[in-house]
């Protein structure tokens, strides 16, 4: 029989499933840009994206809009109201004091608010984007703890029920034990949640549930993969992108076939909780507009860590 909590996760995950109502086939995906200040591709603009989550989102047939990082509140409700969801991505730049986590933050405030009322808006963070979920919800930077995990490559730690989880729960056991045995998840940062700094603040506590950990090279014990308990918001201190669409030879990606099939179901899960609302840009022009169809991406593989890099 399943324990009380885990049958509390079970019910709470079908009533999920059964809330949600897939009426959009053509989603769009806001990706916010960051400041390029103190990175490799400082001297090509002020703001960018890393490729990488663009194609991340076509991969699954979702579209992509550019979020800038200095819109004003009204700007950012209206492009809210007109996309269905929204990547934070990886990237190092400060998640609190940073055009990236002030835009951010107004974001986090707008998907909640929505939720409540009935409007199915997701959120998924990737390592920094990671942090600054965690930051957001607990209200603390000092939720943050160094790592040593930079250029390392691990297998997931599940935490016990994770497959009664929304994430989780369509994933084949043959992917799972894959992911569970093989070095498949890239991890790239400097910063983590432990696990004991996670279950001492009660705000993130009530708010995520831990749905695989990790050891740094100096064993640290941090939170690698998280979702919201109420909120369809999701997070990984590791890259799901990577495998698929980074190919620089300073890190250490996995490219093996279930490596990209990692990927690819992670992407495939994010897209197809972003089909759950009808958000919509009020016209056809508008949306135009605003599509990253008018950037190009410009290969920054001989000068950073990512192949192809939009300017914003």
């Amino acid at each position: 029989m399943l324990s009380r909590s885990l049958l509390l996760i079970s019910i709470l995950s079908i009533t999920f499933v059964h809330s949600k109502k897939n009426v959009n086939n053509r989603p769009i995906i806001g990706i916010l840009a960051q400041s390029t200040k103190g990175t490799s591709v400082e001297s090509l603009g002020q703001t960018y994206i890393d490729a990488a989550y663009v194609k991340y989102v076509e991969s699954s047939g979702g579209r992509v809009v550019p979020i800038k990082n200095n819109l004003s509140h009204d700007e950012l409700s209206n492009l809210f109201n007109s996309i269905n969801g929204v990547l934070f991505p990886g990237g190092d730049v400060d998640v609190v004091d940073s055009g990236y986590a002030k835009t951010g933050e107004i974001i986090v405030k707008l998907a909640k608010k929505a939720f409540d009322k009935g409007d199915y808006f997701p959120l998924w963070g990737t390592c920094l984007g990671f942090q600054f979920l965690a930051t957001a919800v607990s209200g603390t930077s000092s939720i943050l703890s160094s790592s040593d995990a930079e250029n390392l490559a691990l297998p997931l730690d599940f935490s016990r029920g994770y497959k009664e989880s929304r994430m989780f729960s369509s994933m084949s056991s043959k992917l799972a034990k894959y992911l569970s045995t093989a070095s498949t998840t890239v991890n790239l940062h400097r910063n983590c949640v432990t696990t004991e700094s996670f279950d001492g603040n009660m705000k993130l506590k009530q708010f995520f549930r831990v749905l695989s950990t990790n050891y740094d090279r100096n064993q640290k014990h941090f939170v690698s993969t998280m979702e919201g308990i109420k909120y369809p918001f999701y997070a990984t201190q590791w890259h799901p992108e990577k495998n698929s669409f980074e190919w620089t030879k300073a890190l250490k990606i996995p490219h093996e076939a279930m490596s990209i099939e990692v990927t690819q179901y992670f992407s495939n899960f994010f897209i197809n909780e972003t089909r759950s609302n009808n958000h919509k840009f009020k016209s056809i022009e508008e949306q135009e507009k605003n599509m990253m169809y008018n950037y190009c991406p410009i290969f920054t593989g001989n000068i950073s860590n990512w192949v192809q890099t939009y300017i914003i």
